[in-house]
Parts: C-alpha cells; structure tokens; sequence
C-alpha cells in the first residue's frame, strides 16, 4: 500500500475521522474511530475534570494513579493559563508579493518555542513531554490547547 491510499494505521498529522473518503467509507471509519481512537474526544473535548480522567484512563496516560487523584488534581489544582480570545477578531494583514519574511539563525537566542499539544494523539504525549522536558531547560516553550481542561491534563 502506497502513501496514497486512503486508509493508513500509522499515527497522520489529520485525523482520518475528519477526511472525506470515496465509496461512503466515513459511515464504516466513524463508528471504528470513535471506538479505537480520539474521535469522540476531537469532537467532544472533555471539559469537566470526570470527563478528562476517564479520558486518561481510556489511553492509559497515567497508568500510576487512582482515578480519585486524578480527579482530585483535575479539580482542585490550578495552572497558569494565557487566553488568546481577542475581544474583536482584527482583519488579517495583507501580504504583498514583495514582503519580506526574515527566520532567525540557529545561534540567535528564541523567546519561547510554540508547541501544539497532540491531545487526539494519545500515543505522541509522552514524546510532547520530552521534547517539552529538552526545551525548558534553555528556553520558554509554550503548550498550546484547545481547551483549559487539556492545560489541566
């Protein structure tokens, strides 16, 4: 099977639950991604502390705790969270043809790094928390969510 057929097993940077494929195969994906991976999350986000904990347990991501901690810790402990929300959404900049786009160099020092939390990707938090892990030490890395209760988790 080549890289263009339509149904691969391996970890894609799109949910195939939001792909739109030939010969009805979204009615049999639906049902089987729902079961076996994060689609109910994605389009259900937990957003109450039982939701997330049962959400957890379901990938094993905390394989060491009691769900009563887990509960407990979603409920009771706060985070810093930054809500990037504007109050009115500004119109986008418009680009020229000529605008000029200047990266940093690799020795140059960086403010912070972005990273987007995979919270559909059960399976890549714990390389997320490494490279988080890798990036603090020399740098502000900044974890991006779509939703409070992921920051939590």
């Amino acid at each position: 099977m080549g890289s263009n057929f339509p149904l691969q097993f391996n970890t894609i940077p799109y949910p195939i639950w939001r792909r739109k494929l030939p010969f009805g195969l979204n009615n049999l994906i639906q049902p089987l991604a729902k079961r076996y991976l994060a689609a109910e999350a994605d389009l259900n986000p937990p957003t109450t502390p039982i939701a997330m904990a049962d959400y957890l347990a379901r990938w094993k991501l905390l394989p060491n705790m009691e769900m009563h901690t887990v509960i407990d810790v979603l409920t009771h402990h706060t985070i810093n969270l930054e809500m990037t929300q504007p109050a009115e959404v500004k119109p986008p900049v418009q680009s020229t043809s000529n605008a000029k786009v200047r990266l940093p160099a690799q020795w140059e020092p960086i403010e912070t790094i972005l990273l987007v939390w995979p919270a559909i990707y059960p399976p890549l938090w714990e390389q997320h928390a490494q490279m988080v892990e890798a990036i603090t030490p020399v740098s502000t890395a900044t974890v991006l969510v779509t939703h409070s209760m992921w920051a939590k988790a």
